[in-house]
């Protein structure tokens, strides 16, 4: 099989998204620091977020060091670590997809001092962590049995695959929905500037995020449904090595696993 770039890009490609991710996790930690320092709230939307996203730039930056000193190596790790440096980033970011779901139907309820928000606020809080306790065990599941024959493999790819992209898909018009329900609210503008934040740039990170997973739910599943078995595309690079290799913003890294034998 040919390389799907040639190698110096691939190199430089890899190098620069160990760069990004080592910056991002800098940043994060030191935003983190500044929380302690000023001695805001240590449990709040940010803190989360920000150790969300610490996570994910960590997780990511490890396996992009593997694949910079032993690109085999990378693609031949045991099903938990494997899960852990592939999959377990996109657990991270449907987390935090739902971590900002649950933020801005608090805002909603807030701007309009619904007094129903104490009565839903318990509830909201138990089914969002209930859809990411699902997500992650039912990636982490997959992972963990799929060792069986080829055959197998490819059902339980395309299982994972689906749960997993449906989900992003019902989270990101859910998350669509409430930005379009704020940026049509002034009282939800108000509520935000009192929280050292605008509205306009609420709106503006809501639709992009929403965007950027709706699109990556309808590109996996039309990946899916139009990529034979077993077959290589430049489209995808073989349908499997969408779900265990892509992520959102860093979908090059699976370049390496398709370099010439």
């Amino acid at each position: 099989m040919k390389a799907a770039i040639p190698w110096a890009v691939e190199l430089a490609v890899t190098v620069l998204c160990t760069a990004l991710c080592s910056l991002l996790f800098l940043a994060v930690y030191v935003q983190l620091w500044l929380l302690l320092h000023y001695k805001q709230k240590r449990l709040s939307y940010q803190s989360l977020l920000l150790f969300l996203c610490l996570l994910w730039a960590g997780f990511r930056t490890v396996l992009f060091s593997f694949y910079l000193t032993s690109c085999a190596q990378a693609n031949a790790l045991q099903p938990f670590p494997h899960w852990l440096l592939y999959c377990a980033p996109i657990c991270l970011q449907f987390c935090t997809l739902c971590l900002l779901n649950l933020y801005f139907s608090q805002v909603i309820f807030k701007a309009r001092c619904s007094p129903e928000f104490n009565r839903y606020k318990i509830p909201l809080h138990i089914g969002f962590l209930l859809t990411s306790l699902a997500f992650l065990i039912v990636n982490l599941s997959c992972i963990l049995i799929d060792n069986g024959t080829d055959d197998q493999h490819g059902w339980i790819t395309m299982i994972r695959m689906i749960f997993s992209d449906c989900l992003f898909a019902a989270c990101s018009i859910s998350l669509a929905n409430n930005t379009y329900r704020i940026a049509n609210m002034s009282p939800a503008y108000v509520y935000l500037e009192s929280k050292g934040t605008s509205g306009s740039q609420a709106v503006v990170t809501g639709s992009v995020i929403s965007v950027l997973y709706i699109l990556r739910a309808l590109y996996n599943l039309v990946v899916i449904s139009i990529q034979p078995e077993n077959k290589p595309s430049p489209f995808s690079y073989g349908w499997r090595g969408v779900s265990d290799h892509v992520s959102t913003f860093f979908s090059i890294e699976y370049q390496c696993s398709v370099t010439s034998i």
